[in-house]
């Protein structure tokens, strides 16, 4: 498993730059990638966008705009030798399959901008999504590639033990706000409000739960993996509510999706999304989510 050398708060705020040459072992080159921390264009004001054109994505003659939330890995972090992520490098291999050119990601610090980017086509997809009801509503979202990301309870080992949500019951909880947990998941798990605290960024959260400001976080599975593997001794992570990571892209992007899909089967199928989850989590994370059509 790759090594996270740098303390996570600078892990969660990287930005990378690079641009991948030919594959010696394929005729296919990988897409031109640029990570730009700028945001998209303004979003149409002029109604609906319509829908991408394939071909030029596949002739490089117009560039795929993917949104990620820059508060979750393991969209990025850095290892001791070098900057990637395991979103990163799963979606520019789905890139590559699908015949698309060039990407661009641009990151965002909330997922409701993402949703409202990608509705009024300032952004094409949203990586890292959720396979939740609310998605499903409003956006065609691909089939999975990892079935583990949802949500987890984060805490030292020594200052208490949640396993479910009824331990939460008269503890002070930390998420990030305007999350899955702040507005759906802990509402709907009975927990009072005034016993939620929600924090704008990892770096305040962390901050709160290593001075006891917070008794546990409910965050994003994988970002409290990466907290636990920095402090293994100390820190806990549990997860409490897998949730399908799926890319979501418009309505009228039915070829895109097809497609999109299409590349997330030939990867699950040659060993490549196997191959990325090995060189990124442990072997114990390594269940079901290698296969696409799993559901959690």
């Amino acid at each position: 498993m790759k090594r996270t050398g740098l303390l996570l708060v600078i892990a969660c705020n990287i930005v990378l730059s690079t641009a991948f040459g030919e594959d010696s072992n394929s005729s296919t080159q990988n897409p031109a990638i640029n990570i730009n921390p700028t945001p998209p264009p303004p979003a149409n004001q002029n109604g609906p966008a319509s829908a991408l054109d394939i071909s030029k994505l596949k002739s490089g003659e117009q560039v795929l705009r993917v949104g990620h939330y820059k508060q979750l890995p393991p969209f990025f972090y850095t290892d001791i030798n070098d900057q990637s992520g395991f979103g990163y490098e799963i979606f520019s291999q789905v890139a590559k399959q699908a015949g698309i050119q060039k990407v661009n990601f641009i990151g965002f610090e909330n997922n409701i901008d993402l949703n409202l980017l990608l509705e009024h086509g300032a952004i094409d997809v949203i990586a890292n999504s959720w396979d939740l009801p609310g998605m499903r509503k409003h956006f065609l979202l691909s089939t999975p590639y990892y079935t583990k990301g949802g949500l987890s309870f984060l805490f030292f080992k020594q200052k208490g033990n949640y396993q479910k949500a009824e331990d939460l019951k008269e503890h002070t909880i930390g998420v990030f706000k305007h999350g899955y947990a702040d507005l759906y998941w802990l509402p709907s798990h009975g927990i009072a409000k005034d016993s939620i605290k929600a924090f704008s960024n990892i770096k305040e959260l962390m901050t709160a739960l290593r001075e006891g400001d917070i008794d546990v976080a409910v965050i994003y599975y994988p970002l409290a993996k990466l907290a636990e593997q920095q402090l293994p001794d100390q820190l806990q992570a549990v997860l409490v509510e897998p949730i399908n990571d799926v890319y979501a892209v418009r309505m009228q992007d039915m070829e895109l999706a097809k497609i999109l899909n299409q590349a997330i089967q030939t990867l699950a199928d040659n060993g490549t999304l196997t191959k990325i989850q090995a060189d990124y989590l442990n072997p114990t994370e390594n269940v079901a989510q290698n296969n696409p059509n799993h559901t959690t």
